[in-house]
């Protein structure tokens, strides 16, 4: 292990219905490695509790820790996804004077909750959201796992007839096929764009079809960029 590892470790992103929950649970399945599962309040946190905040901290600047910021993150529907006790977290808050240190306490927490000695996250909708994540914990790794976008077409369109995703949008009634297409596009290509900008070291591709025909093969290559044994 090297010193420059710390928690979170690696964050799972991508299109939604792209295979982020297939690879979060064989990641969490790792000994080492706790993978929690859509909590989406990082970058949540700061839109609604300092949101004249959120570019300067893209730009990596260290955004103070306020009692609003803690309040809200406590009362986010999604939080109990890590499954802290109140106690843990009201510590974790005591213990930061940012929010990047409190957000790192907690993911320290939960890996120790799982008895594991790294943890990391899965949010399909942080593949658009990269620079934040990687001004916030600059040593995090990113994977950014991308299916065939006629697949995530067919597996998207009943899931979005619930309001989600592309069913939140003006044309999906009339066009929904079309809308998918976009969706998909704009949130591979920024996912693609804003990682390469981190670096190899930093940002991964994994294609989910080469995932499901060559598990064994592909998830070596993914441990080795997390360097995982």
């Amino acid at each position: 292990m090297t010193d420059s590892r710390q928690n979170p470790w690696v964050f799972v992103v991508g299109c939604p219905r792209s295979g982020t929950t297939l690879l979060q649970r064989m990641l969490d399945h790792h000994p080492q490695l706790a993978v929690a599962n859509d909590t989406h309040f990082i970058p949540k946190a700061i839109e609604k509790a300092a949101p004249r905040e959120i570019e300067n901290v893209t730009r990596g600047a260290d955004l103070p820790l306020t009692t609003e910021i803690v309040e809200w993150v406590r009362s986010y529907y999604r939080f109990p996804r890590l499954e802290l006790s109140d106690e843990t977290v009201l510590q974790a808050a005591a213990r930061s004077t940012t929010y990047r240190e409190f957000v790192a306490a907690l993911y320290g927490e939960y890996a120790s909750l799982r008895g594991k000695q790294f943890s990391g996250e899965k949010t399909p909708d942080y593949v658009r959201r990269l620079r934040l994540l990687h001004a916030l914990f600059p040593w995090a790794k990113v994977v950014h796992i991308i299916r065939d976008g006629r697949d995530v077409c067919l597996s998207t369109l009943d899931w979005a007839r619930e309001d989600k995703g592309p069913g939140k949008f003006d044309l999906w009634d009339e066009e929904p096929v079309a809308v998918c297409a976009l969706w998909w596009s704009w949130q591979v290509s920024t996912g693609m764009r804003e990682g390469m900008a981190l670096g190899p070291s930093h940002y991964h591709e994994l294609r989910y079809e080469e995932l499901v025909a060559k598990p064994e093969e592909t998830l070596r290559s993914l441990a080795a960029f997390l360097e995982l044994p």
